[in-house]
């Protein structure tokens, strides 16, 4: 559904949003988020913008951390988040987003 289409992504998180910019982290783990990320724009080739969403505009923020009566009936999406880590992890192994800094030492 996305493969080749601009894309807008939301964070209400600085740092995250300048991480995607960047397309790496200072830390190690969410460097493998933000590789599995940009692995996925980059196979889908697709165009992002990220967006920082201050909280008290963010419309999933609610969801986050209550239940929504009104959404109830939505169609949900369980993630599987064990599965979605190793799929980051094996980002590391991938050399199409090595930038040879810091990460020699990742394996």
């Amino acid at each position: 559904m996305l493969a080749g289409k601009r894309v807008v992504i939301f964070t209400d998180n600085q740092a995250v949003q300048s991480c995607l910019i960047r397309c790496k982290s200072a830390n190690l783990h969410m460097d493998y988020i933000v590789r599995y990320v940009c692995r996925q724009e980059e196979r889908l080739s697709t165009m992002a913008w990220i967006e920082r969403v201050p909280s008290q505009s963010n419309p999933s923020d609610s969801l986050s951390r209550e239940v929504v009566e009104s959404l109830s009936d939505m169609k949900r999406t369980r993630v599987d988040l064990l599965t979605m880590w190793k799929k980051c992890l094996e980002e590391v192994r991938d050399v199409t987003l090595y930038t040879g800094e810091w990460r020699d030492d990742v394996g």
